[in-house]
């Protein structure tokens, strides 16, 4: 009862009201939520699946709605979004088919090249869209499903902006190839080819078709970007702005940007007017900047910013030229509308017909410029510029700067035709010099205290000279002139040939001291002469090609061609190759047809020559197309001469190879139309198009070696030279060894003082630096052997440098280094397989490049008999490298040390500071007790009376490399990583200060700058990690760990090449053990040292593994363990030499020094 009464009493239902309760209460029943919002689905609650929610109004939260999270509808777009896109697919297709059919019905040249672009575009789209499906996930399949099915929607409404931007900007490039005009089509390709991406490709067409092109593009802003990204200190600075300023407007409509315009001229006027002056710099400049007409017109306006673009480049890519070369047809283009627009004769219609000539020439056209070239020459007869002056002009009443501006006009003229003609072997079109007088009269005045540099970077400074070398030029283009009718006219009389060459001979001899090459003169005077001397060839040729040559024509002609092979080299060691006048493609290439014959025959200077003059047509067909088909002819000229791939230089082989797979293609000589001349493999000179269209049919990839070319074209180095080699007699006095080196070199000797001062800056910058240096000439007065500090004190005499530098310099050198080393095992046709050591030594103080030597030791009165070999520095008396008979050695730089505590770092920096105070042996000295044999010592009376000390026994046993080792890690010493080798074995120890690892192999074997065996580098902080790099290099902007990782890229460099070596063979091992470290240890008795403290010799000895079985008998030729060494980045920016001992005849077999450091931006 108690629990019914308290139950509510139900009233019943009133019949007249409608149930609206329960209809309503069976709609809410009915909904469904399929979607959470956010806040219901992170607390787990309850949601209503509306916006906003009951739950979320209650605690008064914004509600946020994510209908896309559904499940079942995530399953309907993707099943939707599936098909759209394959039906987006589907008319893809047909619309990719319907367009090329429709190509293929106009000229075939360009539906190919429309074809290409389409499948280009469609290639890129196809490519960006996975890129958008793959971050995406998904979610890009949500979006379709809000699309129609037309695909140009489908992929406008993307959900994503950047597959939105992208296609929208594949679409307008499309849409521009499409409806561009036939003759348009090469400049909209460029600029795709151009862009890393559509939307950059869209942005520059569109803002060339608005004649807005910006220095950002192509310009000194673009490089100023591209300078600050690169970061390298081995570039000079860059110019701030350009060095000319004029406006782009009203001149051009190609672009409206006056600083673009005014980088262009900067660099016409740097590289190619100094050259060829057919205009007065300082009248055009004035008009142009004034908007004057007289001496400036749009024609001569987009004639030179068409040439300059050929001067123009990116420092990051200086060999894609795609912008370049689009701008370059496009003022080129509308120069010519000019010139058929405005075809009555001016002085700037002349002087722009020639410009456009040499353009012509430089793109490989010259049939076209041919005919420039005599439209100018036709107008300058209608002006009467070649004709006899009139009483009036010939009295000064003209105005001065209109005759000045006719004079150097004729005279331009007339020197171009005269050079054109000697290269072509054509008559010249002018048969006598103006009447005007020889401009720039004053050219001392103009040129006194203007400097060169080469433009964009501020420096080095020249001295201008510019118009000195105009006026000597003019005057030298009369001889050449008649030299060229001297060739065309037969017979060939010996006395009109005497004549000619004493004219030529007068010249040079009048010529002023300034304006002969050397590394302080402008390129332009190098210009110069190379024009005289090939005059000089030229005018012997008919004479040699007699039958009856007299021996002084010869040596006449021997002479000049001496004179071009050393100018060649003197430019490259100045300027690089950067940017060059045109005229040197000419001198290259006659210079490498000229050498092919000295190379053959084993000449090493020859050869050198044709090594330089390839690698510097290759890095100069960069700027000018014309040079491939020349590169193309010397190609043809090898193979005709029977050369082999190996007997060029690694760089050359690599150049060539490249050259032929993938930038020379049949197609090309569609476009060559060029008279310019080239040798046969006749030795019959022709021109290069007749040549290559009559012998391409030779295949030259056939004869090359697939495997044995790299990835991609490396960048690769100049050759350097060989280091001077002097005889130290060891019976002399240590005073006395090094006496005539040091004062041969004292200048260079006394340059390096410098490097004290910034050693020490770099490493403490707030230390007072001259404290440091009164606390040197107090301590550092000797190093731990008498010899070798007799040896110093003996330098120091000669040279006058004090004492404390000197030993700084023997105590600190093996401490900074980074270094490349290691053994591989060779053989040859002629020799049995034996270990060859290779060795690069890099370092950032590039003033120690001079005094690199290397130093043969001799004991008199044998003078002949050379006891062992020192690459090393002068003023330096350890051992860095070094082979003797028997034994090789090489010190590499190590970074770290094993951590021992507070108590290990004060034992290793202790012996630091006791090798500097001479009271410890430094570990270069260590390893010149190996090297360098030291005199039998004496038997003493003692001895003789007890006949147990010191005796001298002629049977004594040379020390064998297992001894040498233990008794070098028992020894205290700076870390450091030695590579020793016997020409059996090679063997690498880490040494540390009291511990040592070591690693032998009889196959190969490298070591760099990185652990391998043992720890890794120690973690330093920011501030310890750069200057320890600023240590390492001199003071410039390098990390250690950096360092750490450039070494780990060199170890794998050399190790790769093993490895090929190693697969070529086929001896590969499937299923081994992988090894924790990068070294290869090939030899089955392996010994290593962990740990070993000092006066211990405990040895491990491994047992013999599969791996030496296999690559025990692989071995490598000489050849390639120096082309291994030679590239890079084991040969970088940073080696002073690079070297391959054998250790077997103890002699060095290759060493190559680099006076000058190389970098990828060498070609700057």
């Amino acid at each position: 009862m108690g629990e019914s009464a308290r139950l509510p009493v139900l009233a019943p239902a009133s019949v007249d009201r409608p149930r609206v309760a329960e209809i309503s209460s069976f709609e809410r029943r009915r909904h469904i939520a399929v979607t959470a919002c956010s806040a219901c689905r992170a607390k787990k609650r309850k949601c209503s699946g509306k916006s906003p929610c009951a739950a979320c109004v209650s605690l008064g939260i914004e509600c946020q709605l994510d209908a896309e999270s559904s499940p079942r509808r995530l399953v309907g777009t993707k099943r939707r979004g599936a098909e759209m896109e394959s039906k987006n697919s589907t008319l893809k297709k047909k619309v990719q088919s319907l367009e090329i059919e429709l190509l293929r019905r106009r000229s075939p040249e360009l539906s190919t090249m429309r074809a290409e672009a389409c499948q280009m575009a469609m290639t890129r789209y196809e490519s960006s869209e996975r890129r958008a499906r793959d971050v995406q996930g998904t979610a890009s399949t949500d979006s379709v499903e809000k699309t129609g099915t037309d695909s140009d929607s489908v992929l406008k409404n993307s959900s994503s902006d950047r597959s939105t931007e992208d296609w929208n900007s594949i679409w307008a490039v499309y849409e521009r190839v499409r409806n561009c005009a036939p003759a348009d089509l090469f400049k909209v390709v460029n600029a795709i080819c151009s862009s890393s991406n559509p939307t950059l490709a869209t942005q520059y067409l569109h803002q060339v078709s608005l004649g807005r092109l910006a220095d950002a593009h192509v310009g000194l802003s673009n490089l100023a970007t591209e300078y600050k990204l690169i970061n390298s200190p081995r570039l000079p600075a860059l110019c701030d702005e350009p060095i000319l300023s004029a406006p782009a407007k009203p001149w051009t409509t190609v672009t409206d940007s006056d600083r673009l315009v005014s980088h262009l001229l900067s660099l016409y006027f740097t590289w190619d007017y100094p050259c060829y002056a057919w205009f007065d710099q300082h009248l055009f400049l004035a008009d142009m900047i004034a908007g004057q007409s007289r001496f400036c017109s749009p024609l001569l306006v987009n004639a030179v910013l068409a040439l300059a673009c050929l001067y123009s480049y990116s420092l990051r890519k200086p060999w894609d030229r795609f912008k370049e070369m689009d701008m370059c047809i496009r003022f080129l283009s509308e120069a010519r509308q000019l010139w058929i627009s405005h075809p009555q004769p001016t002085l700037t219609s002349i002087q722009a017909l020639v410009v456009m000539n040499l353009t012509y020439n430089c793109l490989g056209k010259d049939k076209i410029g041919w005919s420039c070239l005599a439209a100018a020459i036709h107008m300058a007869n209608e002006l009467k510029l070649y004709e006899p002056l009139s009483g009036v002009r010939s009295a000064g009443s003209v105005e001065p700067a209109w005759n000045r501006a006719h004079a150097v006009t004729a005279w331009g003229l007339f020197e171009w035709q005269a050079l054109a003609a000697s290269v072509v072997d054509d008559a010249p079109r002018l048969d006598h010099p103006p009447f005007y007088e020889i401009p720039y009269s004053d050219a001392e005045f103009l040129d006194h205290s203007q400097r060169w540099h080469p433009y964009p970077f501020s420096g080095p400074l020249y001295p201008s000279r510019v118009f000195s070398t105009v006026r000597a030029r003019f005057e030298l283009s009369v001889v050449i002139n008649d030299v060229t009718e001297f060739i065309l006219d037969t017979p060939h009389a010996v006395e009109t040939f005497m004549l000619i060459h004493g004219r030529l001979a007068n010249w040079f001899v009048d010529l002023s001291p300034t304006l002969h090459p050397s590394k302080n003169a402008p390129p332009h005077i190098f210009i110069m002469h190379l024009h005289f001397h090939l005059s000089v060839v030229a005018l012997c040729r008919p004479i040699l090609s007699g039958g009856n040559p007299t021996p002084s024509v010869l040596s006449i002609s021997n002479k000049a061609k001496l004179a071009i092979r050393e100018i060649i080299f003197l430019f490259k060691q100045t300027f690089g190759w950067k940017s060059a006048s045109n005229f040197l493609n000419h001198a290259l290439t006659y210079g490498a047809f000229n050498a092919i014959p000295f190379a053959k025959d084993g000449d090493p200077r020859w050869r050198q020559s044709l090594e330089t003059c390839i690698s510097g047509l290759w890095y100069i067909s960069f700027s000018f197309p014309v040079c491939r088909y020349l590169l193309r002819a010397i190609q043809h000229a090898l193979i005709a001469s029977g050369f082999a791939d190996t007997d060029l230089c690694p760089e050359v082989t690599r150049i060539l190879r490249y050259f032929s797979r993938s930038v020379w293609k049949k197609s090309l000589l569609e476009t060559l139309e060029a008279r310019y001349p080239a040798f046969d493999p006749q030795n019959n000179l022709r021109p290069v198009e007749d040549l290559l269209l009559s012998v391409e049919s030779l295949d030259l990839n056939d004869s090359n070696d697939v495997a044995a070319e790299l990835p991609s074209i490396m960048p690769t180095m100049n050759l350097g030279d060989v280091p001077p080699t002097y005889r130290i007699d060891l019976s002399r006095p240590p005073a006395e060894r090094y006496v005539e080196v040091a004062r041969k070199h004292r200048n260079e000797l006394r340059s390096l003082t410098a490097l004290f001062d910034g050693l020490v800056e770099s490493i403490a910058p707030n230390i007072s630096l001259q404290w440091v240096k009164r606390v040197a000439r107090l301590f550092l007065r000797r190093v731990y052997s008498d010899e070798e500090t007799e040896e110093i004190r003996g330098i120091s005499q000669a040279t006058g440098i004090e004492m404390h530098l000197i030993v700084s310099l023997n105590v600190l050198l093996d401490v900074l280094m980074g270094c490349t080393s290691g053994a591989a095992r060779a053989q040859d046709k002629n020799t049995t397989p034996r270990m060859l050591h290779f060795r690069t030594l890099d370092w950032g103080m590039d003033a120690l490049r001079r005094v690199l030597v290397q130093f043969e030791y001799v004991r008199g009165p044998d003078y002949d008999t050379v006891l062992a070999t020192n690459i090393t520095y002068i003023g330096f008396v350890g051992v860095l490298t070094g082979v003797r008979k028997g034994l090789s050695v090489s010190l590499n730089f190590r970074p770290n040390h094993d951590s021992g505590g507070w108590l290990g770092d004060l034992r290793f920096y202790g012996s630091h500071l006791l090798v500097m105070l001479g009271l410890r042996r430094s570990i270069s000295s260590m390893l010149r007790q190996y090297i360098i044999p030291r005199e039998n010592p004496r038997e003493t009376w003692f001895g003789r009376i007890l006949g147990v000390l010191v005796r001298r026994r002629p049977g004594a046993e040379t020390p064998t490399l297992r001894s040498i080792c233990q008794r070098v890690m028992r020894t205290p010493s700076t870390a450091a990583y030695l590579v020793l080798c016997d020409g059996a074995e090679a063997t690498v120890i880490e040494k540390d200060h009291r511990t040592a690892r070591m690693d032998s192999s009889s196959s190969f074997i490298v070591a760099t700058n990185n652990d391998s065996l043992g720890s890794e580098l120690h973690s330093y902080d920011t501030a310890t990690d750069m200057s320890l790099g600023a240590a390492l290099t001199a003071g410039e902007a390098i990390s250690m760990t950096e360092f750490i990782q450039d070494s780990r890229e060199r170890r794998a460099c050399m190790q790769a090449h093993w490895d090929k070596k190693v697969a070529q063979a086929g001896r590969s091992a499937h299923g081994r053990k992988p090894r924790h470290d990068p070294l290869r240890r090939t030899r089955s008795s392996r010994d290593r040292v962990a740990d070993c403290p000092v006066g211990s010799t405990s040895t491990v000895v491994g047992k013999e593994s599969a791996e030496t079985s296999e690559n025990h008998e692989v071995t490598a030729t000489p050849e390639e363990i120096i082309q291994w060494t030679a590239i890079y980045p084991t040969t970088n920016e940073m080696t002073h030499f690079s070297a391959v001992m054998d250790p077997t005849s103890g002699r060095v077999i290759w060493i190559q020094r680099f006076r000058d450091p190389l970098s990828f931006e060498e070609i700057w």
